[in-house]
């Protein structure tokens, strides 16, 4: 009982994790986007994969069958690559670019909502302007 409640958790931690990638890569949102977006570390995905991890170590060390051998590594081979992607990505190394107080915003282009390409030089235009960077799911 102990092994298929751990497999159900880890593989639907994973699970939801893949499927987020997918359909963000077709423009869609999926079932838990809010914690991945929202959450620096997907705390809620990484207590499900370590949990049923620590249940498949749990149930092999109740009883030692010989496919639970097989099936708790792989357990906890999934749990420790989501741990170790979702801590690794969550810790951004700092950008070459930052900015200091008092200094010029850099030039820039971005394809706009229309798919046109829009160059900006906000140095030169001799105009305040005010930059808001909002991440958000919109």
């Amino acid at each position: 009982m102990l092994l298929i409640a751990s497999l159900v958790l880890v593989l639907s931690a994973f699970g939801v994790y893949i499927g987020n990638v997918v359909l963000s890569e077709q423009g869609q949102l999926g079932l838990g986007f809010e914690q991945m977006i929202h959450a620096r570390i997907p705390w809620l995905l990484l207590a499900a994969a370590l949990g049923g991890a620590g249940l498949g170590v749990a149930s092999l060390v109740r009883s030692r069958r010989w496919y639970k051998w097989l099936v708790v590594p792989v357990e906890v081979g999934l749990a420790g690559l989501l741990t170790f992607y979702f801590v690794s990505v969550s810790i951004l190394p700092e950008h070459r670019l930052a900015l200091s107080v008092g200094d010029p915003f850099p030039a820039y282009s971005l394809v706009d909502h229309d798919g046109e390409l829009r160059a900006v030089e906000p140095a030169r235009s001799g105009r305040a302007a005010l930059y808001i960077f909002y991440r958000g799911d919109w």
